[in-house]
């Protein structure tokens, strides 16, 4: 027996005794169930309804602003049979998937120049899961560390306060006073720093704070930051 486009089906059974029968349902040679149908009450026509555990899972992913995040790439992982699904963006900020098994499953949300993020989840009997996720951004610092002569200051430490940023290594200033440094954003606002060098007279340091933008961006501090 086959469903039509809209999932019904008829068939005439004759029935030779009074009892239950067996229906295995399948779909795609990857869904099945099976179900139990009873012909002991005599001839007459029976409604059933079938329900195969084609499961969803969709996911809503933003930015630290609570923006919608588009172009991003969201798999869903069973976690016994390893097999993975691609979900695909049906509209800003909303991925969703094709029918997937019953299982457990890990899904991980990645965009370049985000920080990746994974969600666990499990589905079974044909359901719908629906997950939010917040993917947090990275900006690039630069800056030129010059002295009193304007003239580069290297191997200076340029530390930052870690309220609202995270940084994973340190940051010094180059042969000719040039810096680069790649912050992840934690929190929307203001973030504090500080240019540490020591030399023959001393240490001096010089203190800054950073406007942080909301999505990923090359912020350059001013000379006034800097010197």
């Amino acid at each position: 027996l086959l469903t039509d486009d809209a999932g019904n089906f008829q068939a005439v059974f004759l029935v030779t005794a009074p009892g239950k029968e067996q229906f295995v349902v399948s779909w795609q040679e990857k869904f099945s169930t099976t179900y139990e149908v009873d012909f002991s009450n005599g001839p007459g026509t029976q409604q059933a309804t079938f329900k195969l555990p084609i499961n969803f899972v969709v996911v809503s992913v933003k930015d630290i602003s609570e923006k919608p995040l588009s172009g991003v790439t969201v798999t869903a992982e069973n976690q016994i049979g390893k097999e993975t699904f691609t979900l695909k963006e049906t509209s800003i900020g909303v991925y969703e998937s094709d029918g997937i098994p019953d299982g457990n499953y890990v899904a991980q949300v990645s965009k370049e120049v985000y920080q990746s993020a994974s969600r666990a989840f499990e589905t079974h009997s044909g359901e719908q899961q629906e997950l939010s996720c917040q993917l947090l951004h990275y900006i690039t610092v630069k800056g030129h560390v010059i002295d009193g002569k304007r003239e580069g200051v290297s191997a200076a430490v340029i530390a930052f306060g870690n309220l609202k940023t995270r940084i994973e290594e340190k940051t010094l200033s180059g042969t000719d006073g040039d810096f680069e440094a790649k912050l992840l954003v934690k929190e929307i606002g203001r973030e504090s720093g500080d240019i540490t060098w020591t030399g023959k007279h001393g240490t001096f340091t010089k203190s800054f704070w950073l406007d942080l933008p909301v999505e990923p961006k090359e912020v350059r501090l001013t000379e006034e930051q800097t010197l």
